[in-house]
C-alpha cells in the first residue's frame, strides 16, 4: 500500500475512534443518566395521573404504574424505532398522525399483559 494511502488511513481511522469515544463518553456521563431518571420519573407520574383525566383508565397503585412506565419505557427504546420504520409510508401519507395510533398499540399491549392497568 503507498505510504499517502496508509497516511490517509490512520488518520481516517483515529478520526473515528476519537468521535467514537467522545460519543461514549457522552453515553456514560452522569448527566444523561439524571436525564434518562427524570423522563421516567415524568413517564411514570403521567401513566399515575392518566385516570384523572380519561374516564376509561385505570391504574390500580403507584408500583403498577412504576412497571407500566418501565415496559412503555422498553417498548419505546427497543420496538418503536422498528416499528416507525416499517410504518413510515402510512406516517408520511398521515402527516404523521399514525404514530398516535402505534402510541394506542403499545398502551392496549400494556393493558393486556399487566394486571392492574385497564383501558
Amino acid at each position: 500500500m503507498a505510504w499517502w494511502l496508509n497516511k490517509l488511513w490512520t488518520v481516517y481511522f483515529n478520526s473515528l475512534a476519537s468521535r467514537f469515544n467522545g460519543r461514549l463518553r457522552d453515553m456514560i456521563s452522569s448527566e444523561n443518566h439524571m436525564k434518562f431518571i427524570l423522563h421516567f420519573f415524568v413517564l411514570v407520574i403521567a401513566i399515575y395521573v392518566l385516570p384523572y383525566i380519561f374516564p376509561g383508565i385505570h391504574v390500580a397503585t403507584f408500583v403498577t404504574a412504576l412497571i407500566v412506565g418501565a415496559v412503555l419505557g422498553f417498548i419505546n427504546i427497543t420496538i418503536k424505532p422498528i416499528l416507525r420504520i416499517i410504518t413510515l409510508p402510512i406516517n408520511i401519507i398521515t402527516l404523521g398522525l399514525f404514530s398516535f395510533v402505534l402510541n394506542g398499540l403499545f398502551l392496549w399491549f400494556i393493558a393486556k399483559w399487566i394486571t392492574g392497568f385497564k383501558i
